[in-house]
């Protein structure tokens, strides 16, 4: 936001990173998941209590 918000007024990108919208959707999934999974009781949660797939 802030590159495109400079880029209109006529300046160089704050960040040389350039995150692509597939990309930003991509990540803020992710992180909806962990978030999620950090919410989880797991002397409640069934899931909570498998063993990590490695």
């Amino acid at each position: 936001m802030c590159n495109r918000v400079n880029q209109v007024m006529g300046g160089a990108p704050l960040s040389p990173i350039d995150v692509r919208q597939p990309v930003a959707r991509t990540l803020g999934f992710a992180l909806r998941v962990i978030r999620q999974s950090a919410k989880r009781d797991p002397v409640t949660d069934p899931v909570a209590d498998e063993p990590a797939v490695s």
